[in-house]
């Protein structure tokens, strides 16, 4: 196995960690390295194959795996895991980065301060090669539902498209408009409220 495949299964490592404490393989040869939990908590995973099932309970501990062999298991340093899957890593999504930005009313045009904000958000999304960026569209309670759910999701096209013309894949960005469903600000109806006239931007 190359070791752009065994990078990529070291980068799947953490979704696994929170979605299947046990890992079913089925290829030639495999290579599974637990990496530290992002909030510092201890962390475990059993990896099966065949019959035998090993857990790593270390950071940085490994299993390599074969058709022909029993598993083998070893600790490395984190300079050896740079090292074999740092390419990989790096290019891997930090914590998520969350960002809002608001809308002048009844309008899918950004404040001023807003178009500010976002050139963090185009940052934000250069440091993370393989990041995925979520852009949710929301409004105030003024208008109807109907029409507030086609300006929420015009708001988060306006921000899609600004993305785009940067330079960010289309197939890395996903929209919604949630209309008034999602305030920030509990109000009652048909009441102006600016901090609910906003998107909300995920980078992971």
């Amino acid at each position: 196995m190359n070791c752009s495949l065994l990078g990529l299964r070291a980068f799947a490592l953490r979704a696994l960690l929170l979605i299947a404490p046990t890992i079913l393989l089925g290829c030639t040869q495999d290579r599974i390295v637990l990496l530290p939990s992002p909030d510092g908590h201890a962390s475990k995973l059993q990896v099966k194959h065949g019959a035998t099932a090993t857990e790593l309970t270390k950071p940085y501990e490994q299993v390599a795996v074969s058709s022909g062999g029993s598993p083998r298991t070893s600790v490395l340093t984190p300079v050896q895991v740079q090292k074999r899957y740092g390419a990989t890593l790096n290019g891997m999504a930090k914590t998520p980065v969350t960002y809002a930005l608001y809308f002048l009313g009844d309008s899918d045009e950004l404040t001023d301060e807003s178009k500010m904000v976002a050139t963090q958000v185009l940052a934000e999304i250069g440091k993370t090669p393989l990041a995925e960026v979520v852009i949710i569209g929301h409004t105030d309670t003024t208008g109807t539902q109907d029409y507030n759910d086609e300006l929420s999701l015009s708001r988060a096209n306006v921000v899609r498209d600004k993305l785009i013309k940067q330079g960010v894949e289309p197939n890395r960005i996903e929209t919604a408009g949630r209309g008034e469903r999602e305030l920030m600000i509990k109000t009652p109806d048909e009441t102006t409220e600016p901090r609910n006239r906003r998107v909300e931007i995920d980078v992971r």
